[in-house]
């Protein structure tokens, strides 16, 4: 073997050492790079993990906070609905009550000229009794003409009496009706108290004086029950 052939084989022992240090390099290069891209894929996926467990947390959060102002929120409209109502029935319990009020005085109003009116009837009977008798005591018997006056104001007296009888037991009368009554009788007394005699308020109003005294007689006996 010359020393040619020694060289070469030489360098080809080299050659062959170099590659295998150089693949044997490349494989530990490799290794330790996959083993650093675990570890770090590994750190991602932990702060990934903690990214989404931190905005997990965030939205029970902010859904905790939505949830507890939602219920404030429903708390204080319910109270304040509440309130409302409560002033509503309030307002209408004072309402009914001055209504009840005002019913009395007008129940105590139409009662007393209910009473009137009996009592006219019964002086009205005592009175025509009373005539009736005078004149059977002078002049034997009545005249007809004085009987049949008689019998008409006992019949319109009567009239007036069913009619307000009937007007009282009416439940279904209408609130202008008694409104109506209560403006007459303040005209009747505000034309009374100015010295107006009956027959006069009885023409200017356009009614008759049996009714204007009738109110007349009501408010004397209420300014002394005062």
């Amino acid at each position: 073997m010359n020393t040619l052939e020694i060289l070469l084989l030489l360098i080809g022992i080299i050659v062959t050492v170099v590659s295998f240090l150089l693949v044997a390099k490349s494989n530990q290069d490799t290794k330790d790079k996959n083993f650093n891209n675990m570890i770090v894929s590994d750190s991602n996926d932990k702060i990934i993990a903690k990214s989404i467990i931190e905005k997990k947390n965030e939205f029970e959060e902010s859904i905790k906070d939505i949830n507890d102002q939602y219920i404030e929120d429903t708390k204080k409209e319910l109270n304040q609905t509440t309130n409302e109502k409560m002033i509503v029935i309030q307002e209408f319990a004072d309402q009914l009550i001055d209504d009840i009020k005002n019913n009395k005085e007008e129940v105590f109003f139409l009662y007393q000229i209910l009473n009137e009116k009996e009592n006219t009837l019964r002086q009205s009977d005592i009175s025509i009794s009373t005539n009736v008798r005078e004149q059977k005591t002078e002049y034997g018997q009545a005249e007809p003409l004085n009987a049949a006056k008689s019998n008409n104001i006992k019949a319109s007296v009567k009239d007036d009496l069913k009619q307000e009888i009937s007007y009282t037991e009416d439940s279904n009368e209408s609130e202008f009706d008694i409104e109506d009554k209560k403006e007459k009788y303040k005209k009747i007394i505000g034309l009374y108290n100015q010295g107006n005699s009956i027959t006069e308020i009885s023409k200017t109003l356009s009614l008759g004086q049996g009714e204007v005294k009738l109110y007349i007689d009501i408010n004397k006996k209420l300014v002394r029950r005062e």
